[in-house]
């Protein structure tokens, strides 16, 4: 799935789906929003098992939506961030007919 020159391709709609389901887009809209949140953090805002909220946020940086950056106090703990401000979808129309 990860793409190249900063582009993310899924082979179909039922994998970009699975991909981003609405609790990572959830996840991934308030990672954007609120800059060096802690996972914890994080997973307190969206009312969720830390533990989900650490494997979607590992999910999302295997593709490249998420980064994880050093922050905290001592510098040593892994902070998420969304370094993109838009995601665009492009879906091809022609030619995808069974």
């Amino acid at each position: 799935m990860p793409g190249t020159g900063g582009r993310l391709y899924f082979r179909d709609v039922s994998t970009f789906r699975r991909c981003l389901t609405p609790q990572r887009l959830d996840l991934l809209w308030v990672t954007a929003e609120r800059h060096s949140q802690s996972m914890r953090k994080l997973a307190g805002v969206l009312g969720r098992d830390p533990s989900d909220v650490q494997d979607d946020l590992d999910y999302l940086a295997s593709v490249g939506l998420i980064e994880f950056r050093a922050g905290g106090p001592r510098r040593k703990a892994k902070v998420p961030v969304v370094p993109y401000d838009r995601v665009d979808l492009s879906l091809e129309l022609r030619g995808q007919a069974a």
